[in-house]
């Protein structure tokens, strides 16, 4: 897989929230799941934290962070999915606005 490839599925999934606000994801265990080394992995986190979906937290590993609406809206046009709607419904309370 590619870096980009991995991003999109990493940011799927935050986005889909099964991957939760709240939820710690390692190098590690991304590296094994993904069938490649930290380096790109670590690539993939820091594109995830520039855009504001995670926090890399030192000597902790990489939390995932509440999805604003604004976020969550441009997934859901980007994508033309009813995940916008469909996650406010279900789960409010892990969107801030």
């Amino acid at each position: 897989m590619t870096n980009t490839e991995i991003y999109t599925s990493l940011k799927t999934r935050i986005m889909t929230l099964d991957l939760e606000p709240g939820d710690i994801i390692s190098e590690i265990d991304m590296s094994k799941k993904f069938n490649i080394s930290r380096t790109p992995i670590r690539e993939v986190f820091k594109r995830l934290e520039y855009d504001g979906l995670v926090n890399v937290i030192k000597n902790k590993g990489t939390e995932i962070t509440p999805i604003s609406s604004q976020q969550a809206y441009k997934t859901h046009i980007y994508t033309g999915l009813n995940v916008f709607h469909q996650l406010i419904e279900t789960k409010p309370h892990y969107f801030i606005s």
